[in-house]
């Protein structure tokens, strides 16, 4: 536009022109007047007094008491439904029963903790395969292993399982001499139930079943009952093959290979029930047919045994029943 006008003569107007806008542009005048607002320095903000933090101590469970009554008094408020606890059950916990089993001094205090079973079920907890043997064993050194029966014959009062093979097996030990027939056959089928290895498929519990049999014949008190001899007859062929296949160290499963007492007492059962055989079998003129039980006695007799190697046939023997038909599918 500015050619345009020059070349016409005219001259360009200095307010005419063409600017372009400013943005934040502020004159002297305006700092004059103090309409522009001038922002303070902002002073640094001075830091937060330092406050220190105490550190969480986690809840210690208390421990649990060393004696009898303040330990079953301590554990009964602690365990069933949460509903009905007394006290926090974090202090309660599985080694609880063990202390409790090793304190217990007579069979009424025994049968005063049984009674507490219950309700460690509604906690939703279980008990361990040591825990039986050591309640099992506690029955039979204070005389009351009827107890032990009936805890583990009730399961669903008491949700306590036999879930281990010395537990069982000395549960037989505990009953066979001292109570009549029935109750020690009543111990025997708890094997299967609880998905133990049969009885008849252990070297000292038929060994003890067999001796029953005989002693309930010669029991003076008991009542005699009139299978005792015609199960005797039918276990005495399996008892033959059991001492054949079983080492003399009675090791049969290489999982319990560190369990010295099991072994132990194992071989001082099969002993003991052996002879008591052997008596009777000779006490009634029938040794002729039956000397392979002397041979038995010499085998597991020795003091000095080395652990034998482990061979298939004697693994399946011990083994539970959904391992050996695992094995034969095999």
């Amino acid at each position: 536009m500015s050619s345009v006008f020059a070349r016409s003569g005219h001259q360009t107007c200095l307010s005419t022109r063409l600017r372009l806008p400013q943005v934040n542009v502020i004159s002297k005048r305006h700092i004059q007047l103090k309409i522009v607002p001038v922002t303070p320095t902002q002073s640094p903000k001075s830091p937060a007094p330092f406050r220190e933090r105490t550190p969480r101590v986690p809840a210690v469970p208390p421990k649990p008491p060393q004696d009898f009554n303040s330990l079953i008094e301590f554990v009964q408020g602690g365990i069933g439904s949460s509903s009905k606890r007394a006290v926090p059950s974090r202090g309660i916990r599985s080694a609880s029963w063990s202390q409790m089993f090793l304190l217990v001094r007579t069979a009424e205090e025994l049968e005063q903790v049984a009674e507490m079973f219950p309700k460690w079920r509604e906690m939703q907890r279980s008990f361990r395969a040591t825990d039986s043997e050591l309640f099992v064993r506690r029955c039979e050194e204070l005389g009351c292993p009827l107890l032990a029966l009936r805890v583990f014959s009730n399961r669903p009062k008491y949700a306590f399982t036999l879930s281990s093979h010395l537990a069982a097996v000395q549960l037989i030990h505990s009953l066979h001499l001292a109570h009549p027939l029935d109750e020690t056959i009543s111990a025997s089928s708890l094997f299967e139930v609880n998905k133990l290895a049969p009885a008849t498929s252990s070297l000292p519990a038929c060994a003890m079943l067999i001796s029953a049999c005989f002693y309930n014949q010669n029991h003076p008190t008991h009542p005699k009952d009139p299978r005792a001899r015609e199960l005797a007859d039918t276990l005495l062929p399996i008892l033959q093959e059991l001492c054949a296949v079983t080492p003399a160290s009675m090791i049969v499963n290489p999982f319990h290979r560190k369990n010295a007492v099991f072994f132990a007492k194992s071989r001082a059962w099969t002993v003991g029930a052996l002879k008591r055989i052997k008596w009777v079998l000779k006490k009634e003129g029938k040794w002729d047919k039956y000397r392979w039980i002397g041979a038995a006695l010499e085998k597991f007799g020795k003091s000095d045994v080395e652990p034998a190697a482990l061979d298939a046939p004697v693994m399946l023997l011990a083994a539970p029943a959904r391992q050996r038909r695992a094995t034969e599918k095999g």
